[in-house]
């Protein structure tokens, strides 16, 4: 079966022509980012390895610009740290 012979609608119940069909799972739905307020410049990595302690230590600096005027918190979500 071809891509374009697949009929995602059809066959999932979704009218979503612009995802690959090869990777969709039955039942799922689009999931977007949230909008973003800051665009990230640059991020600066210090990091000290030991290897006889097995630990690493560091410290980020990010340089960001917000992109709109409204914006006045920046959240860094880090999961799983």
């Amino acid at each position: 079966m071809t891509l374009e012979a697949f009929d995602l609608e059809k066959y999932y119940g979704l009218h979503q022509p612009h995802l690959d069909t090869r990777f969709v799972l039955k039942g799922t739905t689009a999931t977007y980012a949230p909008d973003r307020t800051f665009d990230t410049e640059h991020i600066r990595l210090e990091l000290k390895l030991d290897l006889n302690r097995q630990m690493l230590r560091g410290r980020c600096k990010t340089t960001i610009r917000a992109l709109t005027s409204q914006a006045r918190v920046m959240i860094f979500d880090a999961v799983n740290f």
